[in-house]
């Protein structure tokens, strides 16, 4: 078996992966940063409602 025959479409796979995957960076790497933040802000912020909901119930009821 001629392991060259093997490696090669392999090595062509791996670097069309990279090239798609650096172009659909390029497209869209500024909207998938945005969204992370917006989701750590949200997570936060919905856990700071609920420590005061937990913290009025606790306090109050």
């Amino acid at each position: 078996m001629d392991t060259n025959k093997v490696a090669v479409p392999t090595d062509n796979l791996l670097g069309r992966l990279r090239r798609c995957a650096q172009q659909w960076h390029r497209r869209h790497g500024r909207a998938v940063y945005e969204k992370v933040l917006h989701g750590a802000a949200t997570g936060i912020g919905s856990g700071a409602v609920s420590l005061v909901t937990l913290w009025v119930q606790s306090r109050f009821f």
